[in-house]
């Protein structure tokens, strides 16, 4: 992965399986919890004026056995 983070804003990239790369955007949005976006650019499968997939994501810590 490659990892970086900009004005308080981690991104890092993910190659895709089927060609292309997965890039994510996250942020701290409290102190267990980040949210950010994904999309896969530079997809060989894209049809020609097709928009890529995209999508937002959530990460929270929570305690053991919840």
């Amino acid at each position: 992965l490659e990892t970086t983070v900009v004005n308080g804003e981690m991104r890092w990239k993910q190659e895709n399986s089927g060609g292309g790369f997965w890039m994510y955007r996250g942020k701290i949005v409290s102190r267990d919890s980040i949210a950010g976006t994904v999309a896969l650019a530079d997809w060989p499968q894209l049809p020609p004026g097709d928009q890529p997939p995209r999508g937002t994501f959530g990460l929270v810590r929570r305690p053991p056995g919840k």
